[in-house]
């Protein structure tokens, strides 16, 4: 067996690896979180790495100029405290830029054996279902704020331990469904409403929104009646969801709005010092701290606020230009899904840091490589 056979081998059997791992979400972290264990990376970091080392990616020079504004901006901010504490930073900017770099690697790679539509539809669905089980089976999850998650309580967290991360991956999995073949046969619809039925459970309003507006640039590109409908089913489903003694489940909560206010005033005070070149890819922390005396380290709630202060306006420019040459030249087959798809993302990433998230990250990786194949 030659070496570019073994070689694609290997990466099928990496992204099988990857596929199988991705619905497990935080499990591994929390897992080493309770036997004490603080590890920053997760096990689908180390699969993704080693099948972006072995199909190296051929990056476009965008892409390969933004990276070069993310190590300058964390070199200068490390320079300019030279304080150790913000060291960490450089190795989450390296899996950054991994996980950029494997949407272009699976585009070299051939996977004409792998249906994506079904294997990210099912990803979904198993999220959804894991959700579910944990809905109904431990719906209270507030004994984890000790190991520094979020203390959710009647609301489906899934296993990303998190209601609107799980909420995001759940509305991409819907548009896939869609846009593919298995909207046709009528079976299938019972995956599709077990699916919206752990949306709902989220109560996540952010991802109710992305839904909506989601919709609406679908149904600009494909006049689907099917769509309508399941819009106005799930609509009319809202004010029907069952309200426990949580304020997480309580729709019209103004808590979490009030926090991230906080939050979005924070960001503008670190912007405002760093305007140029941020304070560097993850030293938003160590910045709270230092100049904010603030002791929350749950980073920035906006996703574009969070590209400005870390990355700055350099940073920000290069980025969005990479964001949205991504949507030129697209399949005529494949614009509907996309364009979709980057609406919901990017109306989720105002609430919360969803375009940096590893997973969103990997999923937009794979279409935008198969819709440019096409």
């Amino acid at each position: 067996m030659d070496y570019k056979k073994i070689k694609k081998l290997i990466s099928c059997k990496l992204l099988l690896i990857i596929f199988a791992i991705f619905p497990f979400g935080q499990i591994d972290k929390l897992i080493f979180s309770l036997l004490g264990v603080n590890i920053p990376l997760h096990l689908i970091d180390v699969f993704v790495f080693l099948f972006v080392i072995l199909n190296r990616p051929v990056l476009p020079r965008k892409v390969k100029s933004f990276f070069v504004v993310l190590l300058f901006s964390w070199a200068l901010s490390f320079l300019a405290i030279q304080n150790y504490a913000i060291y960490p930073g450089v190795f989450y900017l390296l899996r950054f830029f991994v996980y950029m770099s494997f949407g272009f690697s699976c585009y070299r790679f051939d996977r004409k054996k792998i249906d994506l539509s079904k294997t990210l539809f099912l990803l979904g669905f198993v999220i959804a279902i894991a959700g579910l089980l944990q809905y109904f089976l431990i719906p209270d999850i507030r004994e984890l704020k000790i190991l520094g998650w979020d203390d959710h309580y009647f609301r489906l967290v899934s296993t990303f331990l998190d209601p609107a991360f799980t909420g995001i991956l759940l509305v991409l999995s819907i548009f896939i469904f869609l846009a593919s073949k298995l909207s046709r046969k009528k079976s299938n619809y019972i995956f599709l409403g077990l699916v919206l039925l752990a949306l709902l459970l989220t109560y996540s309003r952010a991802s109710f929104i992305a839904l909506v507006v989601g919709g609406f640039v679908y149904f600009s590109f494909k006049k689907s009646k099917l769509f309508l409908v399941l819009g106005i089913l799930f609509i009319f489903l809202i004010p029907l969801l069952p309200h426990k003694s949580s304020e997480g489940a309580n729709l019209l909560r103004t808590k979490s709005i009030q926090l991230k206010i906080v939050n979005y005033k924070e960001s503008f005070q670190i912007i405002s010092r760093n305007p140029v070149f941020g304070v560097g890819f993850n030293n938003i922390c160590f910045y709270r701290e230092k100049d904010l005396n603030s002791h929350s380290c749950s980073g920035l709630d906006n996703s574009f606020l969070f590209m400005l202060a870390t990355t700055g306006v350099l940073g920000t420019i290069a980025f969005c230009d990479i964001f949205f040459s991504g949507l030129k030249n697209l399949s005529k087959k494949r614009k509907p899904l996309i364009w979709s798809s980057f609406a919901v993302i990017l109306l989720h990433s105002m609430f919360t840091n969803t375009l940096f998230y590893p997973y969103i990250i990997l999923w937009m990786g794979l279409l935008i490589s198969e819709a440019y194949k096409e």
